[in-house]
């Protein structure tokens, strides 16, 4: 497993690109391969909690903030050279959005929605039929971490801090237990 393997002395460090043959560029000039990446057994997932939402009283399904709008494009944007076959959210509109960017950048390919208490399900089928593509997976502060451990097979990740919105997975993954997690921020 590779909890960490985009640090270096302990630094995440923002993604400035990604290219089609899976280099990783960051904003100090370094370039990393991503393992697996693009290979006919393997499945590449781009994994991020929603953006930044609006804070509504009272609302349990608010949209996303003008801040978390710019980031949703800023992901589209770097992920405007992978070929992402499909999206996966959970239906709510915060998830929906910012996963809207990207999706509409790369003529709309579909959208899946999930209830989360499904994740597991939806990821052992994705495992099964999109071997070799590049999907983008948007959930929450809880979700992304089950996620990740689900797919390592480890309880490596915890809970996403209430405002923390600019994590980045990369996850290369054969199954469950055999999975790559290469975590920037965008």
């Amino acid at each position: 497993m590779c909890a960490n393997c985009a640090t270096k002395n302990s630094t995440i460090y923002k993604i400035s690109a990604i290219s089609s043959d899976g280099n990783v560029k960051n904003e100090v000039g370094g370039v990393e391969k991503i393992f697996g990446f693009g290979q006919p057994d393997m499945i590449t997932l781009f994994v991020v909690r929603h953006a930044e939402k609006l804070i509504e009283e009272g609302n349990s399904n608010p949209d996303l903030s003008p801040t978390g709008t710019a980031r949703a494009v800023h992901l589209g944007e770097l992920l405007r050279p992978i070929k992402l076959s499909k999206t996966l959210t959970t239906n709510t509109l915060r998830t929906i959005a910012t996963a809207d960017p990207a999706r509409n950048m790369q003529g709309g390919i579909p959208i899946e929605t999930y209830a989360p208490d499904r994740q597991p399900m939806v990821l052992n089928e994705i495992l099964r039929t999109e071997k070799g593509h590049f999907l983008l997976v948007v959930g929450h502060s809880n979700t992304v971490p089950e996620l990740l451990n689900y797919l390592s097979g480890t309880k490596n990740y915890t809970e996403i801090p209430a405002q923390k919105f600019d994590d980045l997975y990369i996850v290369t993954v054969k199954n469950i237990g055999n999975a790559k997690i290469f975590h920037y921020k965008y």
